[in-house]
């Protein structure tokens, strides 16, 4: 059985990198699961790597060879002696990533178990990327259209509804003081929150959703009696 790591260290340049398509970057976040935080080496076949994308294996293929004409991996072909065959043949290829400097982000293998189209896969892992360590993201449309992920903003509209129906993220429309809408707020229920945050959540979209859903909006519902309005205006839930 294939084994994912709980969590995987994304590049954000890989995110953000218009020359990769959507199913790739997806390809990529799996291979990093394997891979983990601080590996280098995955070994696996695209019979399982499809398995894993929910892709098929001609585009498995396809992902692989393009993440390797970018420079983020290197591939190494891997033989066996068939005893049947009486001669070398394939086994599942080796890969060495490359491309791991810089900034990155932490994510979660929970948002696999999401039914999501490719594009709106990317903008959840650009969600991620503009959370850094905090879990509160708060990108105008129009910035992760244009600036982040090169798609149309139609797009991006149905992906944030996408993400909100599935319970991936909790928005917070943001309200400046002079009544005007500002940036609205989004915050990953799947994220994985400092002790000094909440201590308590730990999100799953299997068991713990509604819980880790009030506990974000408690959390920051009492901080803004506590501590007043966020920098950006009132927060108020839609």
């Amino acid at each position: 059985m294939t084994y994912l790591h709980p969590v995987a260290t994304v590049p954000n340049n890989l995110i953000t990198d218009t020359a990769l398509s959507y199913t790739t970057k997806r390809v990529a976040f799996v291979l990093l699961l394997l891979a983990g935080r601080k590996g280098r080496y995955v070994t696996v076949s695209f019979a399982v790597l499809a398995k894993l994308c929910k892709c098929s294996t001609t585009t498995a293929q396809k992902s692989v060879k393009e993440l390797c004409t970018q420079g983020y991996l290197l591939k190494s072909n891997r033989y066996h002696f068939g005893e049947k065959q009486n001669h070398l043949i394939y086994t599942s290829n080796r890969y060495l990533w490359l491309r791991r400097e810089g900034g990155y982000a932490l994510v979660s293998r929970d948002i696999l178990a999401y039914d999501l189209t490719p594009a709106t896969f990317v903008a959840l892992l650009y969600l991620y990327r503009c959370a850094g360590r905090k879990g509160r993201a708060f990108p105008s449309l129009r910035r992760i259209a244009e600036m982040g992920l090169d798609m149309a903003k139609s797009t991006v509209c149905l992906a944030i509804k996408t993400l909100r129906l599935l319970q991936a993220i909790v928005r917070h429309q943001c309200v400046t003081r002079n009544r005007y809408y500002a940036s609205s707020s989004y915050y990953l229920t799947d994220f994985v929150f400092s002790r000094s945050q909440l201590p308590s959540l730990v999100g799953s979209p299997k068991n713990d959703k509604p819980i880790s859903i009030n506990q974000i909006t408690g959390y920051y519902t009492e901080r803004k009696r506590t501590k007043g309005a966020a920098q950006a205006g009132t927060l108020r839930t839609a």
